[in-house]
């Protein structure tokens, strides 16, 4: 079963990384559920695929990268004193 992998410049290890947190597997759920499909999240080699038919797949990877981003920006701005 071949999924598609998603490269985007935007997504640096960094951000991927945030898919390690709560907030991030709930995120990642999220667009799972909305989109219809699988999106399975690799630490080690910090990769992301998608599983489902081609069109899904494409709209699912663009929601999830817009989200991804979206919510690094949040983190940026969330400062604990």
């Amino acid at each position: 079963m071949n999924g598609k992998t998603v490269n985007h410049g935007s997504l640096t290890p960094i951000v991927l990384q945030l898919l390690s947190s709560r907030d991030g597997i709930m995120l990642m759920k999220s667009v799972q559920q909305q989109m219809g499909t699988c999106i399975l999240f690799d630490r080690q080699n910090l990769t992301i695929r998608i599983f489902g038919p081609e069109n899904q797949a494409a709209l699912t990877e663009k929601k999830l990268v817009a989200s991804l981003l979206a919510f690094r920006d949040k983190q940026q701005t969330d400062i604990c004193l």
